[in-house]
């Protein structure tokens, strides 16, 4: 009879493997200025949250999670805020929005939070980074706050093993 014992496996790429579905890192940037987060452009603008991790193994899966739990506008007519994740070469990977349709001039309004949630299948040991970036659309609208002063916000990319 034979037998056989190893220390630990080693996948093509380096490192140690596992098993399918176990995390093999995680990064996060998680934003608590007492400012917020605010923008008044209708162009897409940085938050100034963002991430880059660079992959342990080829054919991995980045999840890559944003949470805004709590956003706002001062409204003074139909308005709508966009939130969007781009890649470090500023492709839109994936974005969430919401719209009002009722107008209320001059009226603070607190909304529930935003929310994305992208996926990716790593094909190289090359570094990827995710940024959030957010615009106001609509018309009259003042300030729209991704984020509520005082509160949180988190970006967070896992990879895990395949």
């Amino acid at each position: 009879m034979s037998s056989l014992q190893v220390d630990s496996i080693s996948s093509m790429g380096g490192g140690h493997v596992d098993g399918a579905g176990k995390v093999v890192q995680f990064v996060s940037d998680i934003n608590t200025s007492s400012t917020g987060i605010v923008t008044t452009s209708a162009a897409p603008v940085f938050s100034g949250i963002g991430v880059t991790i660079t992959p342990k193994f080829i054919g991995s899966r980045i999840v890559v999670s944003f949470d805004a739990p709590v956003t706002s506008v001062t409204e003074v007519a139909d308005f709508g805020i966009s939130c969007k994740l781009y890649d470090l070469l500023f492709n839109l990977l994936t974005e969430s929005f919401w719209i009002n349709q009722t107008a209320q001039a001059g009226v603070l309004r607190i909304y529930q939070g935003l929310s994305l949630n992208y996926e990716v299948v790593t094909t190289s040991l090359t570094p990827l980074t995710f940024n959030i970036y957010l615009n106001k659309f609509g018309t009259g609208l003042s300030d729209a706050y991704l984020r509520w002063p005082n509160t949180s916000t988190s970006l967070t990319a896992t990879e895990m093993a395949r």
